[in-house]
Protein backbone atom coordinates (compact mmCIF):
# COMPACT_ATOMS: atom_id res chain seq x y z
CA UNK A 1 0.00 0.00 0.00
CA UNK A 2 0.74 3.47 -0.19
CA UNK A 3 -0.72 4.83 2.77
CA UNK A 4 -3.48 6.53 0.65
CA UNK A 5 -7.11 5.64 0.77
CA UNK A 6 -7.86 4.33 -2.48
CA UNK A 7 -11.14 3.33 -4.32
CA UNK A 8 -12.25 0.34 -1.87
CA UNK A 9 -11.61 2.55 1.20
CA UNK A 10 -13.53 5.51 0.11
CA UNK A 11 -16.80 2.84 -1.18
CA UNK A 12 -16.52 1.28 2.42
CA UNK A 13 -16.44 4.44 4.16
CA UNK A 14 -18.97 5.60 1.78
CA UNK A 15 -21.67 3.11 2.42
CA UNK A 16 -21.27 3.99 6.77
CA UNK A 17 -21.78 7.42 5.84
CA UNK A 18 -25.03 6.52 3.82
CA UNK A 19 -26.23 4.18 6.55
CA UNK A 20 -26.48 6.99 8.80
CA UNK A 21 -23.04 7.23 10.48
CA UNK A 22 -22.66 10.59 12.28
CA UNK A 23 -18.68 10.58 12.63
CA UNK A 24 -16.06 8.16 11.27
CA UNK A 25 -12.78 7.89 13.08
CA UNK A 26 -10.73 6.36 11.09
CA UNK A 27 -8.54 5.25 13.94
CA UNK A 28 -4.47 5.81 13.86
CA UNK A 29 -2.72 8.13 11.36
CA UNK A 30 1.10 8.75 10.33
CA UNK A 31 1.67 12.42 9.66
CA UNK A 32 4.70 11.74 7.04
CA UNK A 33 6.35 13.08 4.07
CA UNK A 34 7.42 9.02 3.16
CA UNK A 35 5.82 5.81 3.49
CA UNK A 36 7.51 3.08 6.01
CA UNK A 37 7.48 -0.40 4.84
CA UNK A 38 6.60 -1.25 8.59
CA UNK A 39 3.36 0.90 8.81
CA UNK A 40 2.49 0.80 5.02
CA UNK A 41 -0.91 -0.53 6.03
CA UNK A 42 -1.81 2.69 7.73
CA UNK A 43 -3.38 5.85 5.87
CA UNK A 44 -1.03 8.65 6.02
CA UNK A 45 -1.64 12.65 5.70
CA UNK A 46 1.41 13.99 3.70
CA UNK A 47 2.07 13.88 -0.18
CA UNK A 48 -0.03 14.76 -2.71
CA UNK A 49 -1.90 10.82 -3.56
CA UNK A 50 -2.53 10.57 0.56
CA UNK A 51 -4.15 13.95 0.44
CA UNK A 52 -6.06 13.22 -3.29
CA UNK A 53 -7.01 10.17 -1.44
CA UNK A 54 -8.41 12.20 1.71
CA UNK A 55 -10.23 14.75 -0.63
CA UNK A 56 -12.32 12.01 -2.56
CA UNK A 57 -13.19 10.74 0.95
CA UNK A 58 -14.16 13.97 2.06
CA UNK A 59 -16.24 14.72 -0.80
CA UNK A 60 -18.27 11.30 -0.51
CA UNK A 61 -19.12 11.15 3.14
CA UNK A 62 -19.94 15.36 3.48
CA UNK A 63 -23.01 14.60 1.01
CA UNK A 64 -24.56 12.26 3.54
CA UNK A 65 -23.71 14.53 6.38
CA UNK A 66 -21.01 12.58 8.06
CA UNK A 67 -17.85 13.97 9.79
CA UNK A 68 -14.74 13.03 9.78
CA UNK A 69 -12.40 12.65 12.30
CA UNK A 70 -8.34 11.59 11.77
CA UNK A 71 -6.94 10.47 15.45
CA UNK A 72 -3.05 11.40 14.85
CA UNK A 73 -1.90 9.90 18.37
CA UNK A 74 -2.21 8.19 21.34
CA UNK A 75 -1.81 7.33 24.77
CA UNK A 76 -2.18 10.87 26.04
CA UNK A 77 -5.10 11.32 23.93
CA UNK A 78 -7.73 11.37 27.27
CA UNK A 79 -5.92 14.13 29.00
CA UNK A 80 -5.81 16.21 25.63
CA UNK A 81 -9.75 15.87 24.90
CA UNK A 82 -10.35 16.15 28.32
CA UNK A 83 -8.74 19.80 28.85
CA UNK A 84 -10.28 20.96 25.43
CA UNK A 85 -13.72 20.57 26.71
CA UNK A 86 -12.92 22.84 28.97
CA UNK A 87 -11.62 20.37 32.38
CA UNK A 88 -8.85 21.02 34.57
CA UNK A 89 -7.09 18.19 33.69
CA UNK A 90 -3.89 16.89 36.03
CA UNK A 91 -1.68 14.13 34.48
CA UNK A 92 0.37 12.09 36.75
CA UNK A 93 3.25 9.63 35.59
CA UNK A 94 5.02 7.31 37.76
CA UNK A 95 8.27 7.59 35.84
CA UNK A 96 10.05 10.16 34.88
CA UNK A 97 9.26 10.44 31.03
CA UNK A 98 6.06 10.58 29.10
CA UNK A 99 5.11 7.83 26.72
CA UNK A 100 4.70 4.79 28.40
CA UNK A 101 5.03 1.53 26.07
CA UNK A 102 5.91 4.01 23.44
CA UNK A 103 9.26 4.49 25.17
CA UNK A 104 10.44 1.11 24.00
CA UNK A 105 8.37 1.00 20.66
CA UNK A 106 10.36 3.54 19.04
CA UNK A 107 13.74 3.02 19.89
CA UNK A 108 14.27 0.98 16.71
CA UNK A 109 15.31 3.20 14.20
CA UNK A 110 12.73 1.78 11.48
CA UNK A 111 9.95 3.14 14.71
CA UNK A 112 11.19 6.54 14.62
CA UNK A 113 7.76 7.80 13.89
CA UNK A 114 6.42 7.13 17.39
CA UNK A 115 9.28 9.59 18.59
CA UNK A 116 7.74 12.18 16.67
CA UNK A 117 4.29 10.98 18.05
CA UNK A 118 5.23 11.35 21.58
CA UNK A 119 6.42 14.83 20.74
CA UNK A 120 3.69 15.49 19.77
CA UNK A 121 1.58 14.84 22.34
CA UNK A 122 4.22 16.65 24.56
CA UNK A 123 3.19 19.81 22.68
CA UNK A 124 -0.66 19.08 23.03
CA UNK A 125 -0.22 18.55 27.16
CA UNK A 126 0.72 22.62 27.31
CA UNK A 127 -1.37 24.27 24.83
CA UNK A 128 -4.94 23.37 26.91
CA UNK A 129 -3.10 23.42 29.55
CA UNK A 130 -2.97 19.99 31.24
CA UNK A 131 -0.75 20.07 34.47
CA UNK A 132 1.79 17.31 34.00
CA UNK A 133 2.81 15.79 37.01
CA UNK A 134 6.14 13.08 36.36
CA UNK A 135 7.71 10.61 38.97
CA UNK A 136 4.82 10.45 40.77
CA UNK A 137 2.59 7.11 41.06
CA UNK A 138 -1.39 7.22 41.53
CA UNK A 139 -2.68 4.24 43.49
CA UNK A 140 -6.10 3.47 45.05
CA UNK A 141 -5.01 5.10 48.22
CA UNK A 142 -3.58 8.09 46.77
CA UNK A 143 -5.24 11.73 48.40
CA UNK A 144 -5.08 13.13 44.47
CA UNK A 145 -8.09 10.78 43.48
CA UNK A 146 -10.73 11.92 46.89
CA UNK A 147 -11.90 15.41 45.11
CA UNK A 148 -11.22 14.04 41.50
CA UNK A 149 -14.85 14.48 39.33
CA UNK A 150 -13.69 11.64 37.15
CA UNK A 151 -10.73 9.61 37.00
CA UNK A 152 -9.40 7.48 33.93
CA UNK A 153 -6.76 4.80 34.76
CA UNK A 154 -4.13 4.48 32.16
CA UNK A 155 -1.67 2.64 33.91
CA UNK A 156 -0.13 0.16 31.25
CA UNK A 157 1.46 -3.15 31.38
CA UNK A 158 4.41 -4.68 32.31
CA UNK A 159 6.49 -7.12 30.48
CA UNK A 160 5.91 -10.74 31.32
CA UNK A 161 9.13 -12.99 32.17
CA UNK A 162 7.58 -16.61 31.96
CA UNK A 163 8.78 -19.19 34.93
CA UNK A 164 11.64 -20.73 33.19
CA UNK A 165 14.47 -21.57 34.97
CA UNK A 166 17.30 -19.12 34.45
CA UNK A 167 14.53 -16.45 33.23
CA UNK A 168 16.20 -13.75 35.74
CA UNK A 169 19.96 -14.94 35.52
CA UNK A 170 22.87 -12.04 34.80
CA UNK A 171 23.03 -12.28 30.86
CA UNK A 172 18.93 -12.58 30.40
CA UNK A 173 17.09 -9.15 30.03
CA UNK A 174 13.41 -8.28 29.33
CA UNK A 175 12.74 -6.99 26.06
CA UNK A 176 11.97 -3.21 27.02
CA UNK A 177 14.72 -2.94 29.44
CA UNK A 178 17.14 -4.19 26.04
CA UNK A 179 15.01 -1.39 24.26
CA UNK A 180 15.88 1.34 27.08
CA UNK A 181 18.68 -0.06 29.12
CA UNK A 182 22.60 0.46 28.81
CA UNK A 183 23.40 -1.20 25.01
CA UNK A 184 27.01 -1.91 26.50
CA UNK A 185 25.11 -4.96 28.14
CA UNK A 186 24.34 -6.78 25.47
CA UNK A 187 26.65 -9.16 23.39
CA UNK A 188 27.47 -10.08 19.90
CA UNK A 189 25.97 -13.41 19.74
CA UNK A 190 21.79 -12.77 20.77
CA UNK A 191 19.08 -14.59 21.18
CA UNK A 192 15.84 -13.41 20.87
CA UNK A 193 13.00 -15.60 22.79
CA UNK A 194 9.23 -14.59 21.30
CA UNK A 195 8.47 -14.07 17.90
CA UNK A 196 5.47 -11.69 18.16
CA UNK A 197 5.59 -7.99 16.95
CA UNK A 198 8.11 -7.19 19.81
CA UNK A 199 10.48 -10.29 19.69
CA UNK A 200 10.77 -9.57 15.61
CA UNK A 201 11.21 -5.68 16.38
CA UNK A 202 14.19 -6.25 18.72
CA UNK A 203 15.43 -9.25 16.11
CA UNK A 204 15.67 -6.61 13.69
CA UNK A 205 17.31 -3.66 15.74
CA UNK A 206 19.58 -6.17 17.04
CA UNK A 207 20.89 -7.09 13.78
CA UNK A 208 20.96 -3.80 12.26
CA UNK A 209 23.43 -3.05 14.94
CA UNK A 210 25.97 -5.81 13.35
CA UNK A 211 24.66 -8.42 15.97
CA UNK A 212 24.33 -12.21 14.96
CA UNK A 213 20.95 -13.14 15.99
CA UNK A 214 18.53 -15.73 16.51
CA UNK A 215 14.91 -15.65 17.04
CA UNK A 216 12.69 -18.73 18.96
CA UNK A 217 9.45 -19.15 18.55
CA UNK A 218 7.04 -22.24 20.20
CA UNK A 219 4.89 -21.86 17.46
CA UNK A 220 5.26 -23.05 14.72
CA UNK A 221 5.15 -19.02 12.94
CA UNK A 222 6.29 -16.13 13.74
CA UNK A 223 4.33 -12.99 13.59
CA UNK A 224 1.08 -14.52 13.38
CA UNK A 225 -1.19 -11.38 15.07
CA UNK A 226 0.38 -9.24 12.27
CA UNK A 227 -1.48 -7.65 8.91
CA UNK A 228 -0.65 -9.04 5.71
CA UNK A 229 1.26 -6.56 4.48
CA UNK A 230 3.24 -5.96 7.88
CA UNK A 231 3.99 -9.29 8.50
CA UNK A 232 5.71 -9.01 4.94
CA UNK A 233 7.67 -6.63 5.29
CA UNK A 234 8.81 -7.84 8.38
CA UNK A 235 9.72 -11.10 7.74
CA UNK A 236 11.36 -9.72 3.98
CA UNK A 237 13.39 -7.33 6.59
CA UNK A 238 14.39 -10.10 8.57
CA UNK A 239 15.39 -12.25 5.82
CA UNK A 240 17.10 -9.23 4.66
CA UNK A 241 19.72 -8.87 7.81
CA UNK A 242 20.62 -12.77 7.72
CA UNK A 243 18.32 -13.56 11.38
CA UNK A 244 17.85 -16.95 12.68
CA UNK A 245 14.69 -18.13 13.04
CA UNK A 246 13.65 -21.26 14.66
CA UNK A 247 10.18 -22.25 15.30
CA UNK A 248 8.40 -24.69 17.23
CA UNK A 249 11.33 -24.59 19.60
CA UNK A 250 10.02 -24.31 23.46
CA UNK A 251 12.60 -22.72 25.64
CA UNK A 252 13.26 -25.04 28.96
CA UNK A 253 15.85 -23.36 30.68
CA UNK A 254 17.92 -20.04 29.70
CA UNK A 255 21.59 -20.10 31.26
CA UNK A 256 25.09 -19.07 30.93
CA UNK A 257 25.41 -20.46 27.58
CA UNK A 258 22.79 -19.01 25.83
CA UNK A 259 19.65 -21.44 26.27
CA UNK A 260 18.47 -24.97 26.10
CA UNK A 261 15.32 -25.49 24.09
CA UNK A 262 13.05 -28.80 22.87
CA UNK A 263 12.23 -29.35 19.10
CA UNK A 264 10.49 -31.88 17.61
CA UNK A 265 13.77 -33.58 17.10
CA UNK A 266 14.76 -33.11 20.35
CA UNK A 267 16.71 -30.76 22.70
CA UNK A 268 19.43 -28.61 21.96
CA UNK A 269 21.25 -25.49 22.93
CA UNK A 270 21.12 -22.57 21.26
CA UNK A 271 24.39 -20.46 21.93
CA UNK A 272 24.03 -16.83 23.06
CA UNK A 273 25.80 -14.19 24.69
CA UNK A 274 22.64 -12.16 25.63
CA UNK A 275 19.21 -13.37 25.97
CA UNK A 276 16.15 -11.13 24.81
CA UNK A 277 13.08 -12.02 26.25
CA UNK A 278 9.95 -10.77 24.29
CA UNK A 279 7.16 -12.91 25.79
CA UNK A 280 4.40 -9.70 25.21
CA UNK A 281 2.72 -8.17 28.13
CA UNK A 282 0.57 -8.19 31.00
CA UNK A 283 -2.00 -5.75 31.95
CA UNK A 284 -1.30 -4.00 35.38
CA UNK A 285 -4.85 -4.79 36.44
CA UNK A 286 -4.61 -5.10 40.22
CA UNK A 287 -3.86 -1.84 40.86
CA UNK A 288 -6.28 -0.74 38.40
CA UNK A 289 -8.57 -2.91 39.90
CA UNK A 290 -7.74 -1.75 43.58
CA UNK A 291 -8.77 2.23 41.83
CA UNK A 292 -12.20 1.11 40.35
CA UNK A 293 -13.22 -0.73 43.41
CA UNK A 294 -12.83 1.95 45.54
CA UNK A 295 -13.92 4.97 43.43
CA UNK A 296 -17.51 4.52 41.00
CA UNK A 297 -16.40 7.48 39.04
CA UNK A 298 -13.09 5.70 37.94
CA UNK A 299 -12.39 3.67 34.39
CA UNK A 300 -9.81 2.06 32.80
CA UNK A 301 -8.10 2.48 29.14
CA UNK A 302 -5.36 0.63 27.02
CA UNK A 303 -3.13 -1.60 28.36
CA UNK A 304 -3.81 -2.02 31.78
CA UNK A 305 -7.66 -2.98 30.51
CA UNK A 306 -6.73 -5.35 27.92
CA UNK A 307 -3.53 -5.41 25.77
CA UNK A 308 -3.73 -3.40 22.22
CA UNK A 309 -2.42 -1.47 19.38
CA UNK A 310 -1.66 1.90 19.58
CA UNK A 311 -4.70 3.02 17.44
CA UNK A 312 -6.76 0.89 19.74
CA UNK A 313 -5.63 2.93 23.15
CA UNK A 314 -5.83 6.55 21.11
CA UNK A 315 -9.54 5.78 20.59
CA UNK A 316 -10.19 4.72 24.09
CA UNK A 317 -8.20 7.79 25.37
CA UNK A 318 -11.37 9.54 23.03
CA UNK A 319 -14.15 8.87 24.13
CA UNK A 320 -13.39 8.23 27.78
CA UNK A 321 -12.52 11.95 27.59
CA UNK A 322 -15.44 13.19 25.24
CA UNK A 323 -17.93 11.29 27.48
CA UNK A 324 -17.00 13.26 30.46
CA UNK A 325 -19.98 15.71 30.71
Amino acid sequence: MSGCIEGDGVEYYGERARGGTGMLNIGFQIVTNKTDPFTASQYGVGTPLQEMGWARLCDRVHGYGTSVMVQLSCGLEAARVAALKGHKVTLYEKSGMLGGQLIPASAPSFKSRLSMLMDYYKVQMKKPGVEVVLNHEITADSPELKDAYKIIVAIGATGFVPPIPGAHGPNVLEVIDAHTGNPDRIGQRVLVAGGGPSGCDCAIEMAMKGKEVTLVEMMEEIYPTGTLDNRFSVLRRMGEEKITVLTGAKVKEFNAAGARVETAEGERVLEADTVIIAMGTRPNGESAKAILDKYVNAQTVGDCKKIGQVGEAVQAGFFAAWTID
